[in-house]
């Protein structure tokens, strides 16, 4: 009887180490899958915002002869008339622009910006252009009210864009 007990409780202390290694080890297991995950996981909670907007961008493209390319004699012109002017650095493939061209055309729809004069600059702008300018990379905006600069920033919302533009 005693016997009985004693292999009783042994195969219970033999079962209860069994489980504690399954456990252990499907712990192990959770962590390293969820030690991989999350980074993963993360990222694509980041670019969710990103892609949402670049759909959009697809959506609704600007059209090319709504915007000028860059030239010193529209910017010249519109500074001597005193006009709120917009200069864009854009390229197709920059996703910041891709967010930021439907802003800039739902901006201009609005009656405050109907006679914004956008200019872009783009990748067959000549360098000096960039320079002149002071800008160095895409997505990036400079805003002159005439001949003053008002501001200058890379807005990703509308609400940036506003404020940029209210300079």
């Amino acid at each position: 009887m005693v016997e009985n007990r004693v292999m009783a409780q042994s195969d219970k202390i033999t079962e209860l180490r069994s489980r504690s290694i399954t456990k252990s080890t499907a712990g192990k297991l959770a962590n390293s899958w969820t030690r991989r995950l999350l980074p993963i996981a993360a990222l694509a909670l980041l670019a969710l915002p990103f892609t949402q907007d670049v759909t959009s961008a697809r959506e609704v493209s600007v059209p090319r002869s709504d915007t000028s390319s860059f030239s010193q004699a529209r910017f010249d012109r519109a500074q001597a008339e005193g006009r709120l002017i917009l200069v864009e650095t854009y390229a197709d493939w920059c996703a910041p622009c891709r967010i930021q061209a439907p802003i800039v055309e739902r901006l201009r729809r609005e009656r405050r910006y109907r006679n914004l004069v956008l200019l872009r600059i783009d990748e067959e702008t000549p360098r000096s252009v960039w320079n002149d300018m002071g800008l160095v990379g895409y997505g990036q905006f400079a805003v002159f009210r005439g001949d003053q600069e008002v501001g200058r920033g890379s807005p990703l919302n509308e609400a940036e864009m506003r404020a940029l533009l209210s300079g």
